[in-house]
């Protein structure tokens, strides 16, 4: 068997048949495994020499782990150039302590624990590897709340993280406590003035109720007054059903002087000239001859005149406008 330009001779080893056992991949992730596997190789095939050893494990390693160890491959140990390059390979791909540790708490976070349960539980999750105690301390420290991490920053020096992780308890714990006290204070201060100003709402919809019945109290007294008032006082000549209903009243009691035919008078302002009776405006029916009073809600009723009594005006009343200008009037 030849290698490198080397001739093995086989008939020096044991004569033990020779297993085939695959050579496995380079393992990036775990490089102390694959070269416990590929030593295993070098048993099941009787390589028992460093230089053949290192012959193989440099022609199966990666180009980018290949580069990381560039000086073992190019100057090779004299004497034993598999275990240097193995040991070269092995320190390169392998994390520091704090970064092995950190890649392991990578996801642990306090949570619901106390600052001790938490010191707990990354030790378990370490396991049996060897960390520093400052390291181990800083890494601890780092996923406490703030606040706690300001009061416990102590130098790395002699750290007693048991004692540290009580007294952190609680710090924490009166931490927790002050805070939920002061979100329950706010919530009761929220609350009374809440409170508050819904009894000042309350109160002020209680007086704007009262004043609205007082002032409709008044507003019905002042009605009644005004109707008992507006009806000025009975006339004894006058029966009360011709006082209520006038003209229109269907009964009456004697004695009553009110006579059916009988129209109250209003008079107009005229110029220079005494009142004169009121005209109203009626319709007359054709047939019977009754006159219907038309209610226009004025003392004067206005129409327009028609064409044969534009030429007969009348001279015996005036009207005057708001402007105090003529309004002149025809017909009888």
């Amino acid at each position: 068997m030849s290698l490198n330009n080397e001739t093995i001779d086989l008939s020096q080893s044991p004569s033990v048949g020779v297993i085939n056992v695959t050579i496995p991949s380079f393992n990036v992730n775990d490089p102390q495994l694959w070269f416990i596997r590929l030593e295993n190789y070098f048993v099941a095939n009787r390589i028992l020499l460093q230089r053949h050893k290192f012959g193989y494990a440099s022609s199966l390693l990666p180009d980018e782990v290949a580069v990381k160890v560039r000086e073992v491959l190019t100057k090779p140990d004299a004497v034993n150039p598999y275990d240097v390059l193995k040991q070269a390979v092995i320190k390169a791909l392998s994390l520091n302590d704090r970064q092995a540790v950190e890649q392991l708490l990578s996801e642990v976070q306090i949570g619901d624990r106390t600052p001790s349960q938490l010191k707990t539980y990354m030790s378990n999750v370490i396991g049996d590897r060897n960390v520093d105690k400052n390291i181990f301390y800083h890494l601890w420290l780092r996923r406490l709340p703030p606040n706690v991490q300001q009061i416990l920053a102590v130098g790395d020096s002699d750290v007693d993280i048991d004692n540290i992780a009580k007294i952190a308890d609680k710090i924490y714990e009166r931490m927790r406590n002050a805070t939920s006290q002061t979100l329950n204070f706010t919530v009761d201060e929220r609350i009374e003035a809440l409170q508050k100003e819904i009894n000042a709402l309350c109160h002020k919809l209680t007086s704007l109720n009262h004043n609205d019945r007082k002032r409709s109290w008044s507003r019905s007294r002042s009605r009644d007054r005004n109707r008992s008032f507006s009806k000025g006082l009975p006339d004894p000549a006058i029966c009360w059903y011709h006082q209520t209903f006038g003209y229109r009243a269907r009964k009456c009691r004697s004695p009553c002087k009110f006579k059916r035919s009988q129209r109250f008078s209003v008079t107009t302002t005229k110029i220079n000239a005494a009142p004169t009776s009121n005209r109203l405006f009626y319709v007359q029916d054709r047939v019977t001859g009754a006159q219907f009073l038309v209610d226009t809600g004025a003392e004067i009723s206005v129409v327009p005149p028609l064409s044969n009594e534009k030429q007969n005006i009348d001279t015996a009343l005036t009207l005057k406008a708001a402007n105090r200008s003529d309004i002149k009037t025809y017909g009888k």
